[in-house]
């Protein structure tokens, strides 16, 4: 009888060989554009939240790398006036050592 019925019958539907029925796919049907929604919403929502983090982590990095740019300048001075120093000392105490 099932044979002569075809749209009657429980006739299961085979997808990635998992057997569904097929009340079940057009309950799938009914609720993924719901779903699908709701998708789009989480994705849109966390899109946007990592842009602000990525925002606030490229403010961060760039006052690190002004803070850095400023200590690479002072460093530089400093290491200029300590050669300076040394040569001096080092003229001093030959002048020392030749008198």
């Amino acid at each position: 009888m099932t044979d002569r019925l075809p749209f009657v019958s429980y006739r299961p539907m085979r997808i990635a060989d998992i057997e569904v029925d097929r009340r079940v796919l057009g309950g799938f049907r009914r609720i993924f554009p719901f779903w699908g929604m709701y998708v789009i919403a989480v994705r849109r929502r966390n899109q946007h939240k990592t842009e602000r983090q990525l925002e606030a982590l490229g403010v961060e990095v760039r006052r690190i790398v002004t803070e850095a740019q400023d200590g690479a300048k002072t460093l530089r001075r400093l290491t200029v006036w300590l050669v300076v120093l040394t040569i001096l000392n080092v003229a001093f105490v030959a002048y020392s050592a030749f008198k």
